[in-house]
């Protein structure tokens, strides 16, 4: 098994600095954040602004040869990149695993959208699910593959959820991230069923101390 650390959770390192102490620290890998940020309000580093460990979306394709060797040279994996794009976003979404397959990394976060009653569940639903059907196909052309993250205020809050969105789905380019934090707020289910319940879409595990 390989445990890594999301830079999301490393807001006040540099990368050079986060790969170093990861590496003294004994971890296997590092899962990047990926997104064009916002500075912090206050000018200080924090976890969703002005996070210092955080590569921008916008030069990620650019960038990626850095990353790359900067990550290899520390000894480290990438089991997966923390990007924050829908799957409604197509063109951010090719972006993004365009960066990924020059990483050399296996997977990376596409979410699916909000479920904030504004629109109908299976209205959303449903076109969600032909977008995610295009996500899937740039994930065959690239290489990678797309995992949604089970996530309070989602379509897929559940593991259940998760599973019966991506059942259509081929599990080789779409899957799963399993967030048991995530699940402290909406969508709790004894976890060796959610996990039973995955089956071949389960692709990432994020573990964090919530209450």
């Amino acid at each position: 098994m390989q445990f890594a650390i999301f830079t999301v959770g490393l807001p006040d390192y540099t990368p050079e600095e986060a790969v170093n102490v990861l590496r003294e620290l004994g971890y296997d890998g590092i899962e990047w954040r990926v997104t064009d940020q916002s500075p912090s309000a206050d000018g200080m580093p924090g976890f969703w602004a002005g996070n210092r460990c955080t590569w921008p979306l916008s030069s990620f394709v650019e960038d990626a040869p850095r990353i790359r060797a900067l990550t290899e040279q520390a000894g480290l994996a990438m089991p997966s990149v923390g990007t924050y794009m829908t799957c409604d976003d197509l063109q951010a979404v090719e972006r993004a695993m365009q960066g990924a397959a020059h990483l050399g990394a296996p997977q990376l976060r596409v979410n699916v959208p909000k479920y904030d009653g504004s629109t109908s569940y299976l209205k959303l639903r449903d076109r969600s699910l032909a977008e995610y059907g295009e996500v899937a196909e740039l994930a065959k052309r690239y290489g990678v593959r797309a995992l949604i993250e089970m996530h309070h205020g989602s379509l897929t809050s559940s593991a259940s959820a998760a599973a019966a969105f991506l059942a259509g789905f081929d599990p080789r380019y779409v899957g799963v991230i399993h967030d048991a934090g995530n699940m402290v707020y909406e969508g709790y289910e004894q976890y060796r069923l959610g996990l039973e319940a995955l089956g071949p879409y389960l692709g990432h595990v994020h573990l964090k101390n919530t209450a």
